[in-house]
């Protein structure tokens, strides 16, 4: 929850101010394509969440159930950004990976965090003389 919380915060602040960086960085002849950036801020924080629970089950070793994650979700995320890209111009990519990322990853992310935690549970210890 903390690395969605300050990777939308962020990204929420860089699309705001994408017009001003973008013209202090190149000048005034590129400007900010608006829905671009909003598409390359929805990958960022579904990316960064993602990644971060990637993390904690790369920890306790499971890493084959994320091989298939992956295989399921490569052939959606090129269909999606291949027609996205065609509806959308280049905000279509980050949109077309985001959304194929939420529908396949996140639900699969969630369902072996749950497990595990299921699997793994401690009760509670009680404190000495107390009942």
């Amino acid at each position: 929850l903390a690395v969605f919380g300050f990777s939308l915060a962020a990204s929420l602040v860089l699309v705001l101010l994408a017009g001003t960086i973008i013209d202090w960085w190149v000048g005034p002849a590129v400007k900010a394509v608006p829905l671009l950036g909003l598409g390359l801020a929805l990958w960022t924080v579904v990316d960064s969440t993602g990644r971060s629970i990637a993390m904690f089950l790369n920890g306790i070793n499971v890493l084959w159930a994320q091989l298939w994650i992956v295989i399921g979700f490569v052939p959606l995320c090129v269909v999606l950004k291949i027609y996205l890209a065609g509806e959308m111009g280049s905000a279509g990519v980050p949109i077309g990976v985001a959304v194929a990322y939420l529908l396949i990853h996140i639900p699969a992310y969630y369902w072996l965090v749950r497990r595990w935690f299921s699997e793994h549970a401690v009760a509670p210890r009680q404190a000495d003389g107390v009942t």
